[in-house]
């Protein structure tokens, strides 16, 4: 099987930007016109990936045969740094995530 099996998709607040979340990280692409904008590569899976607008912070919850992330939790992940600079935990898996300027909706 593939380590960049496609694991979840979404559209970032203005859907110029989507995000892929893989069994070995995640990809950011620009909608229109259609770019490969980055990737980061990581030694586990990347079940839910959210952007805030265009800025470099983004929510990451593991995911796959191998997440690189508890599946209960929601990192808070800033490209820049390339570190997580805040987490989440929570009793059950995390099913979904949203973010706002001012919230993170889980």
């Amino acid at each position: 099987m593939d380590s960049k099996e496609l694991l979840y998709v979404s559209f970032n607040q203005d859907h110029g930007c989507f995000a892929c979340g893989t069994e070995a990280g995640f990809k950011i692409f620009n909608a229109h016109p259609y770019k490969d904008t980055f990737q980061r590569d990581f030694d586990g899976g990347i079940g839910i990936v959210e952007m805030l607008f265009r800025c470099n912070i983004l929510a990451l919850v593991g995911g796959g045969k191998h997440p690189k992330y508890p599946l209960n939790k929601v990192m808070l992940w800033d490209d820049h740094q390339m570190k997580c600079i805040g987490e989440l935990s929570f009793k059950s898996n995390v099913k979904a995530v949203k973010l706002r300027k001012d919230k993170v909706v889980v």
